[in-house]
Parts: structure tokens; sequence; C-alpha cells
């Protein structure tokens, strides 16, 4: 299965407030996004994360044990707080935006989106629809979103609608990462 999602925003101690997220502490929260993360996301199944995964100041060891704490094979488009050394040194495959099927993914939302494309972001906390779909976890309960779902709402604008697979050569391509 393949998730999509975005701006955990692990350790950051000012998230909460900046976006009114409903926990008490940064402890709580990074507690509950990742046991949100595991009800959903198995070990086998890949999560494009779209960027601002975590801030860890000088703490580098936090990204190798939250790696270890989250299920699924991270692939991470890389956002304006997260620091590419870091992921590098754990084996996680970046990009600065990444394209398939009808999909661009990308940390901040793009300016203009091609034709029959729509932009998968982050970056803004805020919902947005039609040819850029906003995949934040402020925006999905705290939880990763199927590629199924986010194809669903492509096709119809519509939460909550029937998915359309996505192609095989999208999965034969992952399985090869």
């Amino acid at each position: 299965m393949i998730w999509i999602t975005s701006d955990t925003h692990f350790w950051h101690h000012r998230i909460c407030a900046y976006c009114s997220r409903p926990f008490l502490s940064v402890e709580d929260m990074n507690e509950e996004l990742i046991r949100r993360w595991n009800s959903k996301v198995k070990s086998s199944d890949f999560v494009f994360h779209c960027g601002d995964f975590a801030l860890v100041g000088k703490d580098e060891w936090k990204i190798g044990w939250l790696l270890e704490q989250l299920n699924g094979r991270l692939l991470l488009v890389l956002g304006n707080h997260d620091r590419a050394e870091l992921f590098r040194q754990h084996g996680v495959r970046m990009f600065p935006s990444y394209a398939f099927d009808s999909f661009i993914l990308t940390h901040i939302p793009l300016e203009e989106v091609p034709l029959g494309f729509v932009n998968l972001c982050g970056h803004t906390h805020q919902a947005c629809w039609g040819s850029r779909i906003q995949v934040g976890v402020d925006v999905w309960d705290f939880t990763p979103q199927t590629l199924e779902s986010l194809i669903a709402i492509k096709a119809t604008g519509v939460e909550g609608t029937d998915p359309t697979p996505y192609s095989q050569d999208t999965q034969t391509s992952l399985q090869s990462m």
C-alpha cells in the first residue's frame, strides 16, 4: 500500500501553538502521531512524506529513533525544516519533488500545476482542493492517507468516494527502490 502525508513536525515545540494542535506537549503529540501512523501503515507499505518530518536540533539521534518506531518505508520529499544529511545517514530516499501517474508531490504547493496533474503538497497546514490537495496531518486527523483515497478525491473533488487504483507501473517502480 502507498500512503501520503506531510508536516508531522515531530519534536517541533511550537507547532501545537502555531497550528492549534490538540496536544498538551510535544511528547504527547509525538506519541499520538506515531500511534496513528502505525495504526494504518504496515511495515511493508511505502510512505511518501511531503516534508517537515521533524525538527531535532542537535539531537540527531531522534531521526533514527523515529524511523525505528514508524511502520513502512519512508520516501521523503524534502521540506523547509528537513536536514537531508540526517536522513541520508539512515538510508532514506529523498527528493526535492516526486512525480508519478498524474501526481506531483512537493512540500510547498506549486504556483502552477500542469494540466492533468494534481499537486499533493504540505507546508500550509490548511485544506486545499482542486489541482492541489493538502496532505499534511493537520488536515487529515493526524494520519497518513492512502494514495487510493487521494485518487478518489482527484477524480471527483469529493472526499469519501471509491478509489481508482494507482497504476501497476507505480507499484513496480516503488518495489525496486
